[in-house]
């Protein structure tokens, strides 16, 4: 301060703390000019001192209120991550007691609970902190994580009367964290079920892509239903923020865009609502190499409805 006032520069809006006559310890907001003789020589200093102890208060205040609102939105986001696998757990339950299932049937339905259940468990051990995600990531086939996701909604597919065509292209395997890239996956495909709930159709592609200069691995999820008022796709990628009422929550896609960016990657949406050609279609980006060094930063935008 002293360099800065023999330099003859103000000091504006100091914040430190100061003693008060009675002997409280007050919050201070100093404002030091210097002051200049005839011939412009500094002299001597100026200074205001407010109190901004009572500001300071209520800025702790508020600090711990965003702290508590921040944990009702992780309670929230919880919850919605582990209702996903759950009630594909009664499902495949549901699948498994139908007379008609063989028994290979069966083993496959209880396997693919098992992991859904493991899903939910590895969930809650990053919750409570008891590790970070480590897992190392290896190489897969994207459409097998895909057929992976849809042999779980099977059955809410045909409930809802919706007609789905898949188109895989992807010959070369990418290294990504599975369980990971499922929860993606499963965000988006099920976002997309609630969109037509009187039926339509979906269409997932897989395929290599190039983005830049970098090659990698492109999934597409188009649906028909009602599609995204314009005046909202600025806001479905932000979290919490939902179109579908009471019935979301705006975590799903929100936790997926994190899931995708950690992997260096690309999720983007577009939507119509015209009669006739309404619909919404979904857009991941995933480059080879994400985990081989490179310092690439995501670039990807967030999406919840």
């Amino acid at each position: 301060i002293l360099e800065k006032l023999h330099a003859g520069e103000k000091v504006e809006h100091y914040e430190t703390t100061r003693l008060s006559k009675n002997g409280d310890l007050r919050q201070v907001s100093i404002t030091i000019s210097p002051i200049r003789n005839d011939a412009g020589k500094v002299i001597g200093a100026s200074k205001i001192a407010r109190d901004i102890s009572e500001r300071k208060k209520m800025e702790f205040l508020l600090v711990q209120a965003e702290k508590l609102a921040a944990t009702g939105r992780m309670a929230a986001a919880i919850a919605h991550e582990i209702n996903n696998p759950l009630a594909s757990v009664l499902n495949l339950i549901f699948l498994a007691r139908q007379s008609s299932a063989s028994r290979a049937e069966i083993q496959e339905y209880l396997g693919t609970a098992e992991s859904e259940l493991e899903r939910v468990s590895h969930i809650a051990r990053q919750t409570l902190g008891y590790y970070r995600d480590n897992a190392s990531p290896c190489e897969v086939h994207l459409h097998d994580l895909v057929q992976n996701v849809l042999s779980v909604y099977r059955t809410r597919l045909q409930a809802h009367n919706i007609v789905l065509e898949t188109t895989f292209n992807d010959l070369r395997k990418i290294k990504v964290r599975p369980g990971e890239m499922i929860q993606v996956l499963s965000n988006v495909i099920s976002n997309a079920m609630d969109a037509m709930p009187l039926g339509g159709s979906m269409s997932i592609t897989v395929a290599p892509t190039k983005k830049v200069d970098r090659n990698g691995v492109q999934i597409t999820v188009r649906d028909t239903g009602s599609g995204i008022p314009r005046e909202h796709l600025d806001k479905v990628f932000e979290p919490f923020f939902t179109t579908k009422g009471n019935l979301g929550t705006g975590i799903g896609l929100w936790v997926a865009n994190q899931l995708v960016q950690r992997h260096h990657g690309q999720i983007s949406i577009s939507s119509s609502t015209e009669r006739g050609d309404s619909g919404t279609t979904v857009t991941i980006y995933l480059p080879f190499g994400s985990f081989e060094g490179t310092t690439t930063k995501p670039n990807g935008a967030q999406r919840d409805s």
